[in-house]
């Protein structure tokens, strides 16, 4: 159990493995807030980079979508709604 896949469980086999290296720096008289930023750290950092990549991909996409949406609109009726200028390449 525990070894699903994604984030948690890379970093619970991270955790796993560096197991004894954790308990022997606790008994050299690491503190645990030091042996808690070993765990952490890493695991922050992925998600933060993730998430930078998460937004820098949807402002991307959102940029695409409206320069896609404001080029296919046609002003042939002065009461359409925006949903139906940008109905793309398959109207």
């Amino acid at each position: 159990m525990g070894y699903e896949g994604g984030v948690y469980g890379s970093m619970l086999y991270s955790v796993g493995q560096r197991r004894r290296e954790l308990g022997i720096r606790m008994a050299l008289g690491a503190g645990r807030g030091k042996v808690l930023g070993m765990v952490v750290g890493p695991g922050a950092k992925l998600a933060l980079v993730g998430i930078a990549l998460g937004m820098a991909g949807s402002l991307a996409v959102t940029r695409f979508l409206a320069a896609w949406c404001t080029a296919s609109a046609q002003p042939t009726y002065p009461h359409s709604r925006w949903w139906q200028s940008c109905s793309g390449p398959w109207r």
